[in-house]
């Protein structure tokens, strides 16, 4: 008898975290898609450089993008974040995210 993968019922791994709005919103966040991870690899920020403007606006984006691939369909914006998230946040963001796809791919399946 033939094996059945049906990905609607694999357990998934989440990361849920709260944002410092009135409401304090909390987002259950997904794994990346193969795109954010691409750029979640290229664009993590190198804490020894002081980043441009240019900078912050791409890891603006690019949190606003991770943060939006949550459970509920939740779209969170750039703009939404930079009023929310000063850069210490955002590296807290991406150490605690990170840590998380990190400890998903080191687990067993």
């Amino acid at each position: 008898m033939a094996q059945i993968l049906d990905f609607n019922k694999v357990k998934k791994q989440y990361l849920t975290i709260v944002l410092p709005d009135e409401k304090q919103t909390k987002l259950t966040l997904l794994t990346p898609t193969k795109k954010l991870l691409t750029l979640l690899s290229t664009m993590l920020p190198d804490t020894d450089d002081v980043p441009t403007e240019e900078d912050l606006a791409a890891l603006y984006e690019l949190s606003a993008q991770l943060l939006s691939r949550n459970k509920t369909g939740r779209k969170v914006t750039a703009d939404e974040l930079a009023e929310l998230l000063d850069f210490e946040d955002l590296l807290a963001f991406f150490t605690a995210y990170t840590g998380f796809i990190e400890s998903i791919a080191n687990s067993k399946n």
